[in-house]
């Protein structure tokens, strides 16, 4: 899944990612919403992916995977949201908008638009 931020970094997605590798973090803010969790990664170089804790008030700033190998994985994976500016959609107008497409892990995207023909009638 990317989700494109174009009203603060044009070029810049996230990409759904589940993992039991820990991360450095970053920071932790308060917020409720996953984009604008992914506006504040995106203003901070030092993020390169956000999760939202379990009860959705806190954002997680997340910074690189942990590959030391003393560390121990994660109990449960837990799905994060990576930074890229790889395969994201440029946004075509100045409003607001967004899209998705899926990924497996071989980095091969799917990508489904559907368009609803409009009708017209004349007299």
């Amino acid at each position: 899944l990317f989700t494109s931020i174009p009203q603060l970094v044009s070029g810049t997605c996230y990409f759904s990612q589940t993992s039991s590798i820990p991360r450095n973090i970053v920071s932790v803010i308060p917020t409720i919403s996953q984009v604008g969790c992914q506006i504040l990664c995106t203003a901070d170089t030092n993020c390169l992916a956000t999760m939202l804790n379990s009860a959705h008030t806190a954002c997680v700033l997340l910074g690189a995977e942990i590959t030391e190998p003393s560390s121990m994985s994660c109990a449960a994976p837990f799905t994060t949201y990576v930074k890229t500016t790889n395969g994201c959609v440029e946004p075509t107008s100045s409003s607001t908008t967004s899209s998705t497409s899926t990924t497996t892990p071989t980095s091969t995207s799917t990508s489904t638009t559907t368009t609803t023909p409009s009708t017209s009638t004349s007299g």
